[in-house]
């Protein structure tokens, strides 16, 4: 599918895809280093950003993901779910 966001990390590129997959790839030779499957059901990844280590992605369904990412040492921790407005703001990620 297309691909709709990009971010990059120290050697790593991540990119969020109309398949609802986010992919992290490695810099600079474009190699495929790991895929994050949607808990969704396919909602295309609208936008993605890395932030403090952390990978975060947007849905079209307004759900927000927390990754751990691949540029880490450690182990990712379990992926939390986070939903638009869950925190009673207007809250945008781009």
């Amino acid at each position: 599918g297309p691909v709709l966001a990009v971010a990059a990390a120290p050697a790593v590129c991540y990119s969020g895809g109309g398949d609802g997959t986010l992919r992290a790839w490695e810099l600079p030779e474009l190699k495929p280093l790991r895929t994050f499957e949607s808990k969704e059901g396919g909602h295309p990844v609208q936008a993605v950003v890395v932030v403090a280590g952390l990978v975060v992605s947007g849905s079209a369904t307004g759900a927000l993901r927390v990754h751990g990412g691949c540029h880490e040492v450690q182990p990712p921790e379990p992926e939390p779910e986070l939903e638009l407005g869950a925190c009673r703001c207007n809250c945008a990620i781009s």
